[in-house]
């Protein structure tokens, strides 16, 4: 759409190039608001009459595309909870992958060492705690002082070899339970997060199929409506269509010149504590399911040291404590700068080669994108990173500005409702216009600013 013109005259975003024909009121649902057509001749009669029945219908034409503006608002924030919903969704269950690996892991390495425990067990019970090699080799000997020492340090590094093996077993033991509980956990959130982004997208349709209702009435009533002026003013159909389209063009106009001239004393705006985890008019998709901890890294299980000592002098020889390895150092990634020039240049030229392209929830590419799927996939061509939220997007960019200083590449924010949440991301392209993925029947397409200033229009823009 790109005037409220199209507002009531089709769910296309391009401009109407006909005048829409007039309809008869009786090809419309019975309304007490709509004049009748006994209504029109009479008020043809007089002066007065005339001029009180224009007032009323132009009215009545305010007050549709007010409706539908609404109504796509309401649309827009439906369509963004969904898209926040599938993304949301898509983390939990990458979560939830991660999580079964780890614990199918996990178990593998318990399993291994109880096999180990269990042989070490069988080895005791039969033969009074030692291999018979081991056995021999120790009650060889001629019994001297140093022979005892000799077989005295054997024991005490079987002994702790034994240790070993019995706590290798017990903690892969709890830490396969832990990444058990922690996998159902993730699966659990997984689950949750279905539940949500299938609420989330019953809502959605729900708002797209009334605002394609809407339309629909509108178009109608719009049609009648404008020949009944027609009428009344002794004019054209197509004439009188074209000095409502214009009319409304100059109100749009007028806000968008508001709105703009207001942010120049607007003060800086401060981020919410925490953007990007709530929506205007609902919760969180995630809010209710906290995304598991990991739990520590499992142990690695060393078999048991069975092998006797290989028979030397009788020096004792204290055994060997092998000190940890040390954490491979901690790389932090390097810092992308902001992009600058050519790299806007760039991004706003991937935007505008999806234009034509469709609308997909929580769609970042390559067929189909939402507004902030359209917007990181267009950076990211650049080779920046941004959050994948559009709230996350505006508040997280390094410079913000009044609308009064945007400029080519800025983002702008829509339907915000005083939190700091948005529910609708564009990209300002200069020449008064947008580049944005709207809504399932606008796709991805070039807008007015000025048509786009009744939803809600943020003060500020945003800038990277």
């Amino acid at each position: 759409m790109v005037a409220s013109a199209a507002l009531v005259s089709g769910v296309s975003s391009a401009p109407a190039l006909a005048a829409p024909l007039a309809q008869s009121p009786a090809a419309l649902p019975a309304s007490p608001e709509i004049p009748s057509e006994q209504d029109i001749a009479n008020a043809k009669k007089n002066q007065d009459a005339t001029s009180t029945q224009i007032t009323k219908i132009e009215s009545l034409l305010d007050t549709a595309t007010q409706s539908l503006q609404a109504s796509m608002m309401n649309s827009m924030r439906t369509n963004n909870d969904y898209s926040a919903a599938l993304v949301n969704l898509k983390d939990r269950q990458t979560a939830a992958d991660a999580a079964k690996a780890k614990a199918a892991a996990a178990a593998k390495i318990s399993a291994k060492a109880k096999t180990q425990v269990g042989q070490l067990a069988s080895t005791m019970y039969k033969t009074g705690g030692l291999n018979p090699s081991v056995q021999s080799l120790i009650t060889s000997g001629g019994g001297s002082a140093s022979d005892v020492i000799y077989q005295a340090s054997t024991l005490s590094i079987l002994g702790t070899n034994r240790s070993q093996t019995f706590n290798n077993a017990q903690s892969a033991a709890a830490t396969a339970s832990s990444l058990e509980d922690a996998a159902k956990q993730a699966k659990q959130a997984a689950d949750d997060a279905a539940k949500v982004a299938a609420s989330a997208k019953t809502a959605a349709d729900s708002a797209v199929s009334a605002q394609n209702a809407l339309v629909t009435k509108n178009q109608q009533q719009r049609g009648v409506l404008i020949g009944q002026l027609a009428t009344l003013k002794n004019t054209t159909v197509a004439l009188e269509s074209a000095r409502i389209t214009g009319l409304e063009q100059q109100k749009e106009a007028a806000r968008l010149a508001a709105i703009i001239a207001a942010s120049k004393n607007q003060p800086a705006p401060t981020p919410p504590s925490n953007p990007g985890t709530s929506n205007p008019g609902t919760s969180d998709p995630g809010s209710n399911n906290p995304a598991p901890v990991d739990p520590p890294a499992p142990p690695v299980v060393q078999p048991p040291v069975v092998t006797p000592p290989v028979v030397t002098p009788p020096v004792v020889t204290p055994p060997v404590v092998v000190p940890p390895k040390p954490k491979p150092p901690v790389v932090v990634p390097p810092v992308v700068n902001p992009p600058s020039g050519t790299n806007i240049s760039g991004m706003v030229a991937f935007a505008m080669s999806k234009v034509g392209g469709p609308y997909v929830w929580g769609g970042t590419g390559p067929v189909g994108y939402d507004c902030s799927g359209l917007i990181w996939a267009a950076f990211r061509s650049v080779g920046v990173n941004l959050p994948r939220g559009g709230s996350d997007q505006f508040w997280q960019a390094p410079t913000r500005v009044p609308l009064s200083q945007m400029q080519y590449g800025d983002i702008l924010a829509f339907n915000d409702n005083g939190s700091g949440f948005f529910s609708h991301v564009a990209i300002y392209i200069g020449n008064g216009q947008v580049v944005q993925a709207l809504n399932p029947n606008d796709g991805i397409a070039v807008t007015p600013l000025s048509w786009m200033s009744t939803m809600a229009l943020y003060g500020y823009a945003a800038r990277y």
